[in-house]
């Protein structure tokens, strides 16, 4: 199942180029586009240009990490019609068609699917999975996580200063 993110690349994980799925959620997108937000996490951002924003946007344009045949990144894009044209979005990734993909795939109705993918991402590539989780995560789930995770790299709750 695992290989049918990449029909082009079924060995990636195999021959150690990998591949990886980015999906921007509407807090990056409105950090983005300066709008003000509030989390469901513990934190907030009255609006304006934040130094997180500027990055994500220039992590958009930075070709080195977006197109590579060899290890394929994959960008989940949708309509966020209240944050920004569609457009606009659009003419700020610097990725080759072929790795544009509908984010809604992966959420809502199709999440149960997107859990059996994870189940067998985990799998299919055990201890090769580098994630990159919110510092405050339990230590029940950690120890669930490291079981199949190679490396975990732990992001502070409320992220660097903005």
């Amino acid at each position: 199942m695992a290989a049918s993110i990449s029909p082009s690349y079924p060995d990636s994980m195999n021959n150690n180029t990998g591949l990886a799925l980015i999906r921007l959620g509407d807090g990056e997108m409105m950090l983005m586009f300066g709008i003000s937000v509030q989390s469901i996490d513990p934190w907030f951002w009255r609006g304006g240009q934040s130094r997180l924003g500027i990055d994500l946007i220039k992590a958009l344009n930075y070709p080195k990490y977006q197109y590579n045949e060899f290890s394929p990144v994959y960008y989940g894009i949708y309509d966020a019609k209240n944050i920004c044209p569609f457009h606009q979005l659009m003419t700020m990734i610097y990725q080759h068609p072929k790795y544009l993909t509908y984010t809604n795939l992966f959420v809502n109705s199709n999440y149960p699917a997107t859990k059996l993918l994870h189940r067998s991402l985990i799998k299919d590539h055990r201890k090769k999975i580098i994630l990159v989780i919110n510092n405050q995560t339990s230590s029940t789930k950690l120890a669930e996580l490291n079981e199949w995770a190679c490396e975990i790299l732990h992001y502070p709750h409320d992220g660097p200063l903005l």
